[in-house]
């Protein structure tokens, strides 16, 4: 780390209801009344937002698990911080700058999560 640089680690914020469906992980903010799927990778990504690691220790870990390109893993690592971010699911003790076009791309998004429609039934899930 280059001196003076902050140390940002990212952890899922309190109050959010997490349960696993088949191959997916759905996570619900109950307060908001927002649902989102993470895909295996993106749930992966989540397991390791415990406060503890920064964006690159996180994508590491992942590089480490799974045979996966670091480059393209950093990519997507980032891209779901942003994300979560942005919706309130994941934060931090310092300040996160969501780089330009980190957006959502489709039914299915860069960094693996999906929007369920909160008009769906109770299980919110496709």
């Amino acid at each position: 780390m280059a001196g003076g640089e902050t140390r940002r680690c990212f952890r899922q914020r309190p109050g959010l209801l997490v349960e696993e469906f088949e191959d997916e992980l759905v996570v619900c903010d109950p307060e908001q009344e927002e649902v989102v799927v993470l895909n295996p990778m993106a749930a992966a990504i989540w397991e390791l937002c415990d406060g503890t690691r920064t964006v690159e220790e996180i994508a590491e870990e992942v590089v480490a698990a799974l045979p996966a390109d670091r480059g393209q893993v950093l990519s997507d690592v980032e891209s779901f911080i942003g994300d979560m971010t942005r919706r309130g699911f994941v934060v931090s003790d310092g300040a996160w700058i969501v780089p330009d076009g980190a957006g959502m791309v489709g039914p299915r998004d860069a960094a693996g999560v999906r929007d369920v429609d909160r008009r769906r039934d109770a299980t919110g899930v496709e």
